[in-house]
Order: C-alpha cells, then structure tokens, then sequence
C-alpha cells in the first residue's frame, strides 16, 4: 500500500500490495474507507496440496510425492497423488468460487509439472502447459485473477536426488530456468507473480530439521544454506522479470514470508530485546535480505558459524527485489532472553502468569 501504512485486523495469508487474502476483520480507525477498497479478497492453495494427477502427463515426482509414501510420515495416510483432484475437477472448483463472489485465486505451478526433469535447458510437458493454460483461462472467464506461486515446497525429486535442492548453488541456475519458462508461457494470463511461499518453512522444515518433505535433517548448516541459495535464485528471478517479461510493468512480483509476531514475556528490557531479536530471525532472515540486500546484524551475531557471506554483487542484485512483500502470520508468541542461549531469545506460549 501506498503512504502511510494501516494496520487492518486479519486473520490468514496478507500480501503488502493490492492483492490481500485474509479473513476480513474490523479495521482500526486509521484506515480509512478508501484504503480499505483496495485491498482484494480471495483463496488460496498450492499444487501439491490440491492437484493430484500425480503421473499425469509425464509430471515427475515432488519430494512430498516421495516422503508421503513412508508410513508415519503422513498422520492421515493421505498424499499429493490425488490430494483434491484440482488437476481434474478444476472446472467445479473454480465455478464453486465464483459461487462465492471470489475475485482472487492465490495458486502455485508444480515444477514437476512444466519441467518433468526440472534442470536448466530441459524440455516443457505439452501437458503440462496445456492444463495451467486452461486453468488460467477458467479464472479469467469467470472473473477471477490467479496469483501464482513458483515454489510452495513441492522441490521436484530429481533434483533433491541429484544434488540435495537447495543445499546446492547449482538450485539458482534450474529455479531461475523454471522461473523464466513461467513468465514467457503464461505471462499474457498471469499479472501477479511470488517466488517462494513462506521460505522460512522451507529452510527450517525442510532442509533444517527434516520434519517437511524431503525428510532428512541437515542441521543448522543445512538450514542457513537453503536460505542462501533460495534469496539469491529469488533474486535472479525478479531479474528475469524484470528485464525481459514485464518492461510494460503491469506484472508485480515479490516473495510470501511468514513470521510470527513476538510480543516480551515482561517489561524487563532484556525480554524487550528477545523480542526484537526474534522478529529480527523469523522475519528479517528474507525481509532484510532482500530490501536492504544482506542479513540482519542479529543473525550475523548468532549464526556466523553457519551464516553463508553475500558478494557485493550479490547485495545489488537482491536490494529491493521486491514489488510486493507478502506475510503468512498465523499466531504471536511471548519471547524472554535467557542467558548463554545463542539465539538471544527463549520462546514462551503463555504469559507471566501461565496464561
């Protein structure tokens, strides 16, 4: 939003521009009425969530694919290979939206999908192309704007086998591919464009402890790693954008973060800076990075053992490599500094008086 911020009361996924998917609750004062009309409602999935048709016109397997046919891995037994059926049903999907007055559609592609074998160079799944096309133009006749996202966790599985996803450099050549063949197939259908979904998730669950597919733990190494590459082949991918696929600037692009809020366990100044320092790790790891192009000073601090170093260069080309800045903020947490903890906070569920 332009000028002055405001704070609006929501609940679900809120994107800082003029696309806003939350749950609409009551607005404090300052926002006015006519603010208020330029925030945009609507829906949101992701293709290993919904799509199904897993072996469907030569898509190749996800790393979720694989890590939900381990038994116990799945608390419900369920998987990506039929999930809702949106590879088939999109039609009643979309027509149910409609139904229901949606005018915005937050999806994601499966790289699986466009790219059955996901490397740099590799050949589109006519398939592939064809079914996002029409779903696209499902959206528009029926008056709905897609949002799509490229990454939303669903790394193809040949290229965790091949060198571990986003524990490699190699990840920025392939995802800046995949990102480009996105724009140039289907950048007359697709005005608004994220390049990961909540890449703190990512980095955490997926490459850090090992509970998100593909399921290995990494360690703290392996987390700080991810985020390295994941913000430098974000940036390459706006660079794309940029230059070669929206020099009419009617496209938009930016990255969904998620963080949770940290409110001080006390009114000590040292729970007060616990506070600040989590926020300054769940959401300034991406937010810093790719504003002011580098780390925040407090994971700098705590994390120089794992911390990957940005290239001058690199700092350049990730500084306001955003148009928009999502944020995912599903919960707030207390936060308290305990002494000799390296993260500089300690979380707390309840307050002072276990409330």
């Amino acid at each position: 939003m332009a000028g002055k911020a405001c704070a609006l009361g929501f609940a679900g996924w809120l994107l800082v521009s003029s696309l806003v998917v939350v749950q609409s609750l009551p607005g404090p004062p300052e926002c006015k009425a006519e603010t208020l009309q330029k925030v945009e409602f609507g829906v949101g999935s992701s293709a290993a969530q919904s799509e199904g048709g897993a072996a469907a016109g030569g898509r190749s397997p996800s790393v979720w694919d694989i890590f939900a046919k381990q038994p116990g891995k799945i608390q419900d037994g369920s998987s990506p290979a039929v999930a809702t059926d949106f590879f088939n049903k999109y039609k009643q999907d979309i027509a149910l939206m409609k139904s229901m007055g949606v005018k915005n559609f937050r999806m994601s592609i499966s790289w699986s999908r466009l790219l059955p074998q996901a490397v740099k160079g590799s050949s589109t799944s006519p398939e592939g192309v064809q079914f996002y096309r029409a779903v696209f133009k499902e959206l528009k006749d029926n008056g709905i704007e897609p949002a799509v996202t490229l990454y939303h966790w669903d790394m193809p599985q040949v290229l965790q086998d091949k060198y571990q996803g986003l524990l490699d450099r190699q990840f920025i050549d392939d995802f800046t591919y995949f990102a480009e063949v996105a724009f140039k197939t289907f950048g007359d259908q697709v005005r608004k464009w994220t390049t990961f979904n909540e890449p703190w998730v990512t980095c955490n669950l997926q490459y850090g402890n090992g509970d998100f597919a593909p399921g290995i733990t990494y360690g703290d190494s392996g987390k700080w790693k991810c985020g390295h590459y994941l913000l430098l082949a974000h940036a390459n991918a706006v660079r794309v954008f940029r230059q070669k696929y929206n020099t009419n600037k009617k496209g938009r692009i930016g990255m969904a973060l998620w963080s949770e809020w940290s409110e001080p366990w006390t009114d000590k100044l040292e729970d007060k800076r616990a506070a600040q320092n989590k926020i300054d790790i769940d959401f300034g790891w991406f937010a810093d990075a790719i504003h002011f192009g580098d780390y925040p000073e407090q994971a700098k601090r705590t994390q120089g053992a794992f911390l990957p170093v940005f290239t001058d260069a690199e700092k350049k080309l990730l500084r306001r490599s955003y148009d928009y800045m999502g944020l995912t903020l599903y919960t707030a947490k207390y936060a308290s500094e305990v002494p000799g903890n390296p993260n500089g906070w300690w979380v707390r569920t309840t307050d002072v008086n276990n409330k």
